[in-house]
């Protein structure tokens, strides 16, 4: 039963619960408020429920955690408050967990995590959770988002931290960690994301850390961490893109092995007792500011960032952008507090077609972007999508409808023939659109485990359809904004 993102209002009926044989229930984004009905727990085929993005109030029904076969239970964005059930969590089946974005309040009960073998996903973040982590979370070896942001969570992290080796995003910002980064966090080689910003963690950075070739996100700003970056920072990160120390205690020089990080985009020292001199062989930056200088120099466009200025010496380098104050496409996408509905990702994706047809047919010398993904796409104040990062952008001269490069792009966004020749033409942009099309509408990463069970086409195409229905809705209501430049 899917009634998602329409405009239902009042309190979910509890003669759902009369439903025997229902196994999906998604009432994502309307306006149900009360409290979860209690009737919804005697459904013993209930295999998933969504009811986020909904105004919902009240505690969650203990008897909820009865539901053996339950995979999914979402219910992110609403008002829900009280302390987390202490009950027999006994589900074997249960995958994911989302309860961000709520009033939850109390701590996670000790026993919680024992019989949840199968959890992948566990998120609370943007709560009102306070005490130490259940020493049972160490033991869901098939974690891979744990995501405790935003709440008041105390202790040290342990080193059992490092069992969980499935493990892809950690993000812990926000609380009341203290204590040492456990060495054993070089125990998780698919990680993806390790954030702790404003904790309370001292001493250094452990050096296996940086040996975690998966990373793309490190960010540790607002603690008291102290001593010297290791010398190997960079040397084992090819997929790095944002490395954030600020505000800590960190001293000594910053390693030239950073410049081996030739991803990097984001980079945040400030406020620590750095010495001596910036490195001055990031090769990587220094030609993605000449490529995106050349690039700049040729193109105007409501959908692409506007470049301002540029500034250049040996060791500074920077472009003045105009300034989106809606951040990117991906924290939208992905975010614990921001929401897109289905008429403004419509309007983002239009906006940057318009852009990419810009970009390849409306210079005399076509423009391969070669790097479209959902970071690389920022958002003014009236949501329009401008499309930014030209850093491995080429230029196709003299006629050319294709050339090579050495550079690779993101992993899950570039075309084969780019992945495995270095071929870069216009029809890999689109390729690139394309993924990037199907993210913005599912909120699936290309680089998530796929399902065992594949979607079947049917099901697509019903989908679609629904897609366009709403669409031409909107357009006879006249609540379409479509990019004409």
């Amino acid at each position: 039963m899917d009634f998602d993102f329409n405009s239902f209002n009042g309190e979910i009926s509890s003669s759902l619960g009369l439903l025997p044989r229902l196994q999906i229930l998604s009432l994502r984004g309307n306006s149900f408020t009360g409290t979860i009905p209690t009737s919804l727990c005697n459904i013993s085929s209930l295999r998933q429920i969504y009811l986020g993005f909904n105004s919902l109030t009240g505690f969650i029904p203990a008897s909820i955690f009865n539901l053996s076969s339950l995979q999914i239970i979402s219910l992110r964005d609403n008002k829900l408050s009280g302390p987390m059930p202490h009950v027999f969590f006994d589900m074997p089946s249960l995958q994911i967990f989302g309860l961000h974005m709520n009033k939850l309040s109390g701590g996670l009960p000790v026993d919680m995590f024992r019989h949840l073998p199968n959890l992948q996903k566990f998120d609370v973040s943007s709560n009102q959770f306070y005490g130490k982590l259940p020493s049972t979370l160490f033991k869901c070896k098939q974690l891979n988002y744990l995501r405790l942001s935003r709440n008041n969570f105390e202790g040290t992290l342990p080193p059992e931290i490092g069992n969980l080796t499935m493990l892809r995003n950690l993000s812990l910002q926000y609380n009341n960690f203290e204590g040492v980064i456990p060495n054993q966090i070089g125990n998780l080689r698919n990680l993806e994301e390790f954030a702790i910003d404003n904790n309370n963690f001292i001493s250094s950075i452990p050096y296996e850390i940086f040996k975690i070739s998966s990373l793309q996100v490190i960010s540790m700003p607002m603690n008291n961490l102290s001593g010297q970056l290791p010398s190997n920072v960079g040397l084992f990160l090819p997929n790095l893109q944002i490395l954030y120390l600020a505000m800590n205690e960190l001293r000594g020089t910053i390693p030239n092995s950073i410049s081996n990080a030739s991803q990097l985009t984001g980079l945040d020292l400030a406020f620590n007792s750095f010495s001596g001199f910036i490195p001055k062989t990031i090769e990587g930056a220094f030609r993605s500011f000449d490529a995106e200088c050349e690039v700049f120099r040729n193109i105007r466009h409501r959908n692409v960032v506007k470049f301002i200025s540029a500034c250049s010496n040996m060791d500074f380098k920077a472009f003045v952008l105009e300034y989106m104050p809606n951040g990117n496409l991906e924290m939208w996408l992905y975010s614990d507090s921001r929401f897109l509905n289905l008429l403004q990702r419509l309007n983002i994706m239009i906006d940057v077609a318009a852009a990419l047809e810009y970009l390849h047919f409306g210079n005399a010398t076509p423009i391969v972007h070669c790097d479209l993904k959902p970071s690389n796409v920022l958002l003014d104040e009236d949501m329009v999508a401008h499309v930014a990062d030209f850093g491995i952008a080429k230029l196709l001269g003299d006629g050319d409808s294709m050339t090579q490069t050495m550079t690779l792009a993101t992993i899950g966004y570039m075309a084969p023939e780019y992945g495995l020749e270095g071929i870069v033409s216009t029809r890999g942009d689109v390729y690139s659109y394309g993924i990037l099309l199907m993210e913005t509408f599912t909120r699936k990463r290309p680089t998530d485990n796929l399902p065992e069970k594949r979607i079947n086409m049917a099901n697509v195409l019903v989908g679609l359809h629904k897609v366009k229905l709403k669409f031409l809705r909107d357009i006879e209501g006249g609540n379409v904004r479509v990019s004409t430049n």
